[in-house]
């Protein structure tokens, strides 16, 4: 197959694909209700056109992603003016006081926001309510006309429409006479031809190309690097609340079962107190000389028996409490590991990849 069938089949399968693309973005442009999504929509199509840019894809196919920008941004200068209306932003002049206010101006945390706070700058607020006033109708007869006539869309021809130029009254036939040979006029030729152009011209026009092209895949490179940086952020402080909520979980555990080993601190296992009442028991020491004392502190032992000795029930609660407690800490300790583990890799990925960007910059640059 020859490298010019393999071009338009490529060509046709990048055109299929977009303008898949760009029906679902005039499906989800339908359907938005708020700004920020139809802003988003509009990003969305930014990006594709650097795609179709960087890929060569046909004229039809970027003339579709043109009509879905144009579209979003009529959108938005609609939702500009209405927000302006329900008074959610700035009008024209700001918020100023008059002789009706008492010349009071809002404080910071009254006062409305303004349109530059929303797209960045007041030219694009004023551009998309140009589209918005221009209408659909004119954004589909320019992208029409574009594609038939082979042309990238143009949003000046949206805005200021050329008008027809009225037909010349009619004339009484000229005399029938050969026309003067007229040289022919360099604006009626086709674009001049690469291989025509001398050697140095030819290398700066590769030149101007190849810095093009790097420059739009750095753009794309960029923005692909933008959003995988920001999921993985979302991803990393995900995992790091669940993190948190189970430590936390598992802090809280641990406390209680140091409070319960404390409550229980200093008082004897049932066995032990057992043993040590048989070991001054009276009958032990009947008839010896020790029988008073041994009687007096079996007596004493007895009396308090609750402080002193703990009851099997108690001393198997503390054996669980001494054991989870033990299991808890050695859970918190392999779970701050694993994030010490987890930002150590997250660290070393950074750098590998700025190393990778970095390497590639230098050889271009």
């Amino acid at each position: 197959m020859s490298d010019a069938a393999s071009e338009r089949e490529r060509q046709d399968g990048a055109l299929v694909s977009i303008e898949a693309q760009c029906d679902l973005a005039i499906a989800a442009l339908k359907e938005a209700r708020t700004l920020p999504e139809v802003l988003k929509i509009q990003a969305t199509a930014e990006a594709l056109r650097v795609y179709a840019v960087r890929i060569k894809a046909a004229r039809a196919a970027q003339n579709g992603i043109a009509r879905v920008i144009f579209l979003a941004e009529a959108r938005v200068g609609a939702e500009l003016e209405a927000a302006q209306a329900r008074g959610e932003l700035q009008r024209p002049g700001g918020d100023r006081g008059n002789q009706h206010t008492g010349g009071k101006v809002p404080d910071g945390a009254n006062a409305t926001p303004k349109i530059a706070d929303v797209l960045g700058s007041r030219k694009a607020a004023a551009q998309a309510k140009q589209m918005h006033r221009a209408g659909p109708a004119a954004i589909e007869r320019e992208v029409a006309e574009a594609t038939a006539q082979d042309r990238p869309a143009s949003r000046q021809r949206i805005l200021n429409p050329r008008r027809p130029t009225p037909a010349p009254p009619p004339q009484a036939p000229a005399p029938a006479a050969a026309p003067p040979p007229s040289p022919p006029s360099p604006l009626s030729t086709d674009a001049p031809d690469p291989a025509s152009f001398s050697g140095t011209a030819r290398a700066r026009l590769e030149q101007a190309i190849e810095a093009h092209k790097r420059r739009l895949d750095r753009e794309l490179e960029g923005r692909i690097h933008a959003e995988v940086t920001r999921r993985l952020e979302e991803w990393r402080q995900e995992a790091e609340r669940t993190v948190g909520i189970r430590i936390a979980a598992l802090e809280k555990r641990a406390t209680q079962a140091e409070a319960t080993v404390a409550a229980l601190r200093g008082r004897f296992p049932h066995n032990m107190f057992r043993l040590l009442l048989e070991a001054v028991h009276p009958d032990r020491w009947h008839g010896s000389a020790k029988e008073a004392r041994a009687t007096e502190a079996f007596q004493y032992l007895t009396d308090h028996r609750a402080a002193l000795a703990m009851t099997p029930e108690e001393e198997a609660a503390k054996i669980a409490a001494v054991k989870r407690e033990a299991e808890q800490r050695e859970w918190m300790r392999r779970a701050a590991a694993m994030r010490a583990a987890q930002e150590a890799e997250r660290k070393r990925k950074a750098a590998e990849r700025r190393a990778a960007r970095k390497a590639q910059q230098e050889p271009s640059a």
